[in-house]
């Protein structure tokens, strides 16, 4: 029993309603003792979704561009949580036309609205060390569960 996060997973026709079994973001109280932090997880699909999934399965759907809806939801969660960690289903560099994890930290930075951590995946790359746009560092623990990931 888990949250399915898809912030950028909206139904057509609408600007940000999100399908009844998802949810944009999850506040996550982490730590023991007087060492407790908040932290807030917002989760996306990579845009590219529609042309890797089957046929039919994103019917409906519509998946926006990963930092306009970081930004969208940015303040949100950061008025409930001390970081903001962003989940998404896409690689650290660019791929065709879509952009990667490095590119938008680079457009958060830029638009002045930085995250803290960044956890990717699709690309099937392990990263051994964090790789650092500015100050957030951006993960993939690899594929097919070959590897853990662990941050602190």
């Amino acid at each position: 029993n888990f949250p399915w996060l898809g912030a950028n997973v909206v139904l057509e026709g609408t600007d940000w309603d999100l399908p009844t079994w998802a949810q944009p973001y999850e506040i996550l109280e982490l730590g023991s003792g007087g060492k407790k932090v908040e932290v807030g997880v917002l989760g996306l699909a990579g845009e590219e979704t529609p042309e890797v999934t089957l046929i039919g399965t994103t019917e409906g759907l519509v998946f926006k561009d990963l930092t306009e809806t970081i930004l969208h939801y940015y303040d949100e969660v950061l008025a409930q949580a001390d970081a903001l960690v962003v989940l998404v289903h896409m690689g650290t560099e660019d791929s065709g036309p879509y952009k990667g994890l490095a590119t938008v930290a680079q457009e958060l930075i830029d638009a002045g609205k930085p995250v803290d951590l960044m956890i990717g995946g699709h690309q099937h790359q392990a990263l051994f060390d964090p790789v650092y746009v500015g100050d957030t560092a951006i993960v993939s623990a690899g594929y097919y569960g070959r590897w853990l990931g662990h941050v602190e």
